[in-house]
């Protein structure tokens, strides 16, 4: 026998693939996927079909509610309901224009620190910031 052939690890068919898991577990070694209790296992498929325009809004709401389809589907049926988390988004320019104004709101602040005197520009500021969150707020 040569020593490439000593070397050569065993080939196993594809299904003593998860015969090797098992025997890796039992010696100790992790497994990439953590092993899930067998009770909660779900082995089970439900399968129904949707419109396009059903499939659309099921997709739609599984995204405001921050799920994947699978799980808000899961979630309406046992549960009745599925809590939609709703964020108060903003368009690009009043995001930069509020980064702008919280770097000067920042540079203020650190004024203030050093020299101990608000500085006059800070109520400008907090005024400007006001009126940007209630104009998002009233869309």
């Amino acid at each position: 026998m040569s020593a490439s052939e000593q070397f050569d690890p065993p080939v196993h068919p594809p299904e003593m693939a998860s015969f090797d898991a098992i025997e890796n577990s039992k010696k100790g070694r992790t497994m990439a996927r953590p092993v899930i209790p067998r009770e909660q296992q779900r082995s089970h498929q439900v399968r129904f079909r949707l419109t396009s325009a059903e499939w659309r809004r099921m997709t739609e709401l599984a995204t405001e509610a921050g799920l994947s389809v699978p799980l808000f589907m899961r979630q309406a049926a046992l549960d009745g309901k599925v809590v939609i988390r709703r964020s108060v988004g903003c368009d690009a320019q009043t995001f930069l224009e509020l980064r702008r104004i919280g770097v000067n709101l920042n540079q203020l602040t650190r004024a203030y620190h050093i020299t101990g005197e608000i500085p006059s520009q800070l109520w400008s500021l907090c005024q400007q910031i006001e009126s940007i969150l209630l104009a998002n707020m009233e869309r």
